[in-house]
């Protein structure tokens, strides 16, 4: 979490970034990524965890949206 907020905190001239984020522990398994309370990420739809640097890009993408 700590490494998401370095990437996408504030920066001149950038519209949107992250002031924080919050992980919330679950069971069985599930891995969900929620921005802005749309869930941009699910292990359990797509049956698979996150490829490296895939959630950091799924984020970059809707905050440049």
């Amino acid at each position: 979490a700590a490494q998401l907020i370095e990437q996408f905190k504030g920066e001149a001239g950038r519209p949107h970034a992250l002031s924080s984020i919050q992980l919330t522990p679950s069971s069985g398994g599930i891995f969900d990524v929620l921005l802005n309370g749309e869930k941009i990420f699910s292990k359990q739809a797509i049956g698979r965890h996150a490829e490296p640097g895939e959630v950091e890009q799924l984020i970059a993408n809707r905050l440049q949206s």
